[in-house]
C-alpha cells in the first residue's frame, strides 16, 4: 500500500518538532526578527499533527490488512491552521512583532541570514 501524506506538523502533545522544516524555520524567523510579512497574515497551513498522522497509517494498515495495492492520502482538509492564530498567539506570549511589507522581510531575512544559518533555507 501506499500513504501519500501531505504536510506534517508537530506532535499535538509535545510540540516536537522537524527543527529544519520550512515552517519552523519560518516561525523561529519571525520570532528572532519581531516581524513578519503583511502577505503572510491571509495563509494557511493544512498540516496534521505527525502523532495523529502515525495513527491514521495504523488504522489504515490494519483496515484491509489482506488487500494491497491501495493507495490512500492522509492530508488535511478540513482544519486549517491559519498564521494569524500563529501571530496572536505570539503575542499572547509576549512576542512583540510587527508587520512589514514583503520587500522589508526579505532584506531583513538575508540580514539575518548572514548572521545564522540556522534561516538559509526560509529566506
Amino acid at each position: 500500500n501506499i500513504y501519500r501524506l501531505g504536510l506534517i506538523c508537530a506532535d499535538s502533545i509535545t510540540g516536537a518538532c522537524n527543527q529544519h522544516d520550512i515552517y519552523t524555520l519560518l516561525i523561529a524567523g519571525i520570532m528572532k526578527m519581531n516581524c513578519y510579512p503583511k502577505s503572510l497574515i491571509q495563509s494557511n497551513l493544512n498540516g496534521l499533527s505527525v502523532d495523529f498522522t502515525a495513527k491514521c497509517i495504523v488504522y489504515l494498515s490494519n483496515l484491509q490488512s489482506n488487500i494491497y495495492g491501495n493507495i490512500y492520502h492522509v492530508i488535511n482538509r478540513n482544519n486549517e491552521i491559519k498564521f494569524v492564530d500563529i501571530i496572536n498567539g505570539m503575542h499572547n506570549c509576549g512576542i512583540e512583532l510587527e508587520s512589514v511589507s514583503n520587500d522589508e522581510w526579505k532584506i531583513k531575512m538575508k540580514t539575518i541570514n548572514h548572521r545564522d544559518n540556522l534561516l538559509e533555507s526560509v529566506s
